[in-house]
């Protein structure tokens, strides 16, 4: 029975296989410098707009924007971010860091995102040069949107991809002229829908009967919009208007470049027939991009007796590509992540094979149909993470489009294959803009492990988002177990351009129910060596039992000092439900329960500044105090940032904590300095080093523990 039911299928060569064809299609695409939206690690994207550019960054799991600092504008920005307990969980390093090949003008050199392991995770971009941003979410925190002023460089090639109205401009016209609001929202969502025609009425509506003030960004965007189109010389025309009516513009230089950009585009009559030749609309515009890094760690530890013992010592080596290609009906990619760990402590005993990525593309852009098959991560439309399977899409109209889903779970301990045993299909519908901001979905999902039933469910989430307030809403309701998996809520509210509130509230099943989870406590690896002594009635009583809930609340304030100076804190409270015991288990022995806790509860405070000691340095004072029901933990952080030389930064980081036990006199002291060296030796390339020491002492009733770590780490990135 086991051997027939095996709960793993290897992969490895359909996964070399699939690697191959990957860098097959890579290596026939031509790297064109040309203007287009550009992607590293899947997790950075970088797009086009009227006033500069929006960097959109994705996360893994929803994170909550906080606050960040500097205010309006430099040559970085630091973000502070909150996730939950479930979020920081999934993390399998505290650090991710991308270079960013400026090949097409962009004035972005790194995205950094550090903490990941916390609760307040910090997103850092660093710019070639000053420019103005602002930072917003995305209603349902699954991206951070980075919106950069700064002139464009003159855009000589094929038009750009995606839709280039800026993500915020429009709706920030709500304050030049209220008057305008609910014309500007109608304008707005016409732009998302990508029905420019009737966002180009829209706009010429608003020119006509709106104030004096709103008149120059109109009129840009309704040359932008005819662009869009593909009505070049209605652009133009446009364009010129703009620079006859308003020659002391704020977007003057901007206006010009689209203007000179179109006249280049055009080429010229010829004296044979003397027809213009217009741009092909059917040619392919291809790229590729990617890096490489390798980065050795090595850990050691110091006991009090003098044992030195190796706790890491593994090189990681981490490979990402991706290759385009779109033409004005298709867009196709295909895209390769994946991290290869070679261990040297266990002579390669726990060498690391983790296939990120590995996914094939494709969206028809006049049918609205979208397809995306390999290694991939959705967590929307109730799919809870990595997949091995199919994502298809069809946009019914400007507001509906349907989803379909296909796969197989990733296996969080063997992600080298791919595993049969579970499998799971699904489909959602996603409703856009409506009413001013509001957006919907609802899904359902079934997934079995074997031939038993693993979670069936229902749910949907509910978005909105406004120049001044944001709100998110999740709901994942097992109909099989009748049981509520997730219900989540957050919201954030700027009071005005200094002071804003957040708050959220998480319950969730800990784990997520899953028949699967019937093996807890049994002393076995596989359900299915279950099948022959309990009934399934029983076996998913034990997945029940063994299965808790989680209650977790947070409040929220940030408070912009001045322009150096940010202040912000919250207050989290969290509550574990415990679960049940079970009289026998495969072994014929009782599982006990786990009792719950009483609240926990989190006081978190932050204090950012920057030009401190330096100009362009950077810096956050962090002070957590941890009320729980084992013990009370006091935190101390310091994390300062600032380059040395336009290529050497240097990041010193100070943590030190103190816990004391709430049932005894048992104490515990810990310090953590570390210091991070970055050194850009090329445009592409570069150096990296991590040196840190952790030191403890533990008290005890009868007996003081001490003991000393040390880590080490070096590498490089480089970037194609």
């Amino acid at each position: 029975m086991l051997t027939q039911n095996k709960r793993t299928i290897k992969c490895h060569l359909l996964w070399r296989r699939l690697s191959l064809y990957t860098l097959a299609l890579v290596a026939t695409c031509l790297c064109q410098t040309v203007w287009a939206a550009n992607e590293a690690l899947n997790n950075v994207n970088v797009a086009d707009t009227a006033t500069g550019y929006d960097v959109e960054i994705r996360h893994q799991s929803p994170m909550q924007y906080l606050s960040h600092n500097p205010e309006a504008a430099g040559n970085r920005v630091k973000i502070q971010l909150r996730q939950n307990a479930s979020g920081q969980a999934k993390q399998s390093s505290n650090t991710a860091a991308f270079n960013w090949a400026a090949a097409f003008g962009v004035p972005l050199e790194e995205v950094t995102m550090d903490e990941l392991q916390s609760d307040n995770p910090v997103l850092e971009l660093n710019f070639s040069k000053d420019v103005k941003f602002t930072v917003s979410n995305s209603p349902d925190n699954r991206m951070t949107i980075i919106s950069i002023t700064t002139p464009r460089p003159l855009f000589t090639g094929p038009a750009p991809e995606r839709d280039t109205t800026p993500r915020n401009l429009i709706t920030s016209l709500k304050g030049v002229d209220p008057d305008m609001a609910e014309l500007l929202d109608r304008a707005n969502k016409a732009m998302l829908d990508k029905e420019h025609g009737r966002a180009v009425q829209i706009f010429m509506r608003i020119r006509e009967q709106g104030n004096v003030d709103i008149q120059p960004p109109i009129q840009e965007l309704i040359g932008l919009t005819r662009e869009n189109l593909g009505q070049m010389a209605h652009a133009k025309a446009e364009y010129n208007k703009y620079l006859t009516n308003f020659p002391n513009g704020d977007a003057v230089a901007r206006v010009r470049q689209r203007l000179s950009a179109l006249n280049t585009a055009t080429q010229r009559v010829t004296d044979s027939d003397k027809i213009v030749a217009q741009p092909r609309q059917d040619e392919w515009r291809k790229q590729i991009y990617g890096g490489f890094a390798q980065t050795y760690y090595y850990d050691q530890l110091d006991t009090a007796d003098g044992e030195k013992r190796t706790l890491r010592s593994a090189l990681n080596n981490h490979l990402y590509v991706t290759a385009r290609a779109s033409n004005s009906h298709y867009d196709l990619k295909a895209s390769l992540s994946g991290l290869y760990q070679k261990d040297f402590e266990f002579d390669g005993e726990e060498d690391v094979v983790n296939p990120h990525q590995i996914t094939v593309e494709g969206r028809q852009k006049d049918w609205g149909l979208f397809a995306r098959a390999g290694r991939q991560s959705r967590s929307s439309g109730g799919v809870l993470g990595r997949f091995d399977g199919v994502h298809a899409a069809y946009e019914l109209n400007s507001t509906f489009t349907l989803n379909g889903v296909f796969g197989y779970p990733v296996d969080s301990q063997n992600k080298e294959y791919v595993n049969t045993d579970q499998q799971f299909y699904g489909a959602s519908i996603d409703a856009g803009t409506l009413w001013g901001g509001w957006e919907f979905s609802a899904f359902y999902i079934m997934q079995e492990y074997l031939d038993i039933t693993d979670r069936e469910a229902i749910g949907g989430e509910v978005r909105f988002v406004d120049a001044d307030k944001s709100l998110f809403a999740l709901v994942d309701y097992d109909v099989f177990y009748q049981e509520l998996n997730i219900f989540m809520l957050n919201g954030r509210w700027a009071f005005n351009s200094d002071t804003s509130v957040n708050a959220s509230f998480d319950h969730r099943r800990n784990p997520i129910l899953f028949s699967y989870g019937a093996v807890q406590g049994q002393g076995i690896q596989y359900v299915e060596q279950l099948f022959p002594q309990f009934t399934l009635g029983q076996l998913y009583t034990f997945a029940e039992n063994r299965n808790a809930t989680t209650n977790t609340g947070t409040v929220g304030v940030t408070h912009q000092i001045n322009s150096q100076w940010q202040l912000s804190g919250d207050i989290t409270a969290s509550k574990y439900s415990g679960n049940d015991g079970t009289p026998t288990n495969f072994l014929g022995v009782p599982i006990e329960g786990i009792e719950g806790t009483s609240a926990d509860i989190y006081y978190n405070s932050r204090l950012t500044t920057n030009n401190l000691f330096m100009d362009n340095d950077s810096m956050i004072f962090g002070l957590r105090y941890s009320d729980t029901e084992r013990a009370n933990t006091t935190t101390l952080d310091f994390n300062w940032r600032a380059n040395i030389t336009p290529n050497l930064r240097i990041n010193p980081r100070f943590r030190i904590d103190y816990r004391q036990s709430a049932t005894s006199d048992d104490s515990r002291w810990q310090t953590r300095p570390k210091v991070r060296l970055d050194y850009k030796l090329r445009r592409r390339i570069r150096l990296e080093m991590d040196i840190g020491y952790d030191w403890l002492q533990d008290s005890r009733t009868d007996y003081t523990y001490e003991s000393a770590g040390y880590y080490f780490s070096a590498g490089y990135r480089l970037q194609f």
